[in-house]
């Protein structure tokens, strides 16, 4: 009989891909017991024939297969069920194949034999991860939506030019200089483009360059580590480092002084820098309005 407080888990959808049939089923029956919906499978064509026909939360997966490699089929699964969270199973473990389960997406390694308290730890905390991918997906939606250029809405011709514009390079890693006076939606813009070009996924960050002092911009921007300056009681990581992959906004960049300027100039060629105190160059991929 299922506990109460675990029928909701029967939501849950987990594929056990394993060639040796008694730990497969082993690891099914306990998931079961727990609550869990279960399939078991003892190949990689056969996990990919389920993958494509029913939708899983979570999956364990063997590496010795008799048709394959199980980092393989891991690789599979990244590209092709991104939403599935994979855990990785092995009998013959090594440092170099638990390197490349963890590239190829693994959100956990774990070595036979497997005692069932700390399997059933990890499939909680694997249901965790894929609520917490879940809700981020879900908020990036609701911004793209919500920055979105069909929510700005305007029937003067040069805004409806501005717009085409603003949607053709939207999708481009193009570094953009964005001018008018305050309060024509300069930022508004920027957010668009961002959550309208290919790095939607990433973070979107503004900075508002008028309301430091140069000292303080180039720590905000870059990053400090301790006793760099006065006050700088701990490492401090920066903007640009937090916006890789994504987009920054340098709002009023052009209170900058000239010499700050210079070193923004390294980044917007290179997109390489050092935070302020240290030798050690960051390089990011970060887009920058």
């Amino acid at each position: 009989m299922i506990k109460r407080d675990r029928i909701r888990e029967m939501s849950t959808h987990i594929l056990v891909v394993d060639d040796d049939h008694l730990i497969k089923d082993s690891l099914c029956e306990l998931l079961t017991v727990e609550g869990y919906a279960v399939d078991g499978v003892q190949s990689q064509n056969a996990a990919i024939q389920r993958l494509n026909k029913d939708t899983y939360t979570l999956a364990f997966v063997d590496v010795n297969l008799p048709d394959g490699d199980g980092l393989d089929l891991l690789g599979i699964m990244t590209r092709r069920f991104p939403d599935v969270v994979p855990i990785v199973i092995t009998g013959y473990a090594s440092i170099g194949s638990a390197v490349k389960a963890v590239k190829q997406g693994a959100f956990e390694y774990l070595t036979k034999p497997i005692a069932d308290k700390e399997l059933l730890q990890i499939t909680q905390q694997a249901l965790r991860h894929f609520q917490h991918k879940q809700a981020q997906s879900a908020l990036h939606e609701r911004l793209e939506d919500k920055y979105s250029f069909s929510h700005i809405v305007s029937r003067d011709p040069k805004i409806l030019r501005l717009f085409d514009l603003v949607h053709d390079i939207a999708d481009t890693d193009t570094n953009i200089l964005m001018t008018g006076p305050s309060g024509t939606g300069k930022s508004m813009l920027a957010r668009a483009i961002h959550y309208g070009s290919s790095r939607r996924q990433g973070p979107f960050i503004e900075v508002s360059c008028g309301t430091l002092t140069d000292t303080l911009l180039e720590s905000e921007l870059f990053g400090h580590v301790k006793g760099s300056f006065t006050g700088a009681l701990s490492d401090k990581r920066g903007k640009f480092l937090a916006a890789d992959n994504g987009t920054i906004l340098l709002d009023e960049i052009g209170n900058a002084s000239s010499s700050l300027q210079l070193k923004l100039l390294r980044i917007l060629e290179d997109r390489q820098f050092e935070p302020v105190g240290s030798n050690k160059t960051h390089t990011v991929d970060t887009r920058i309005i």
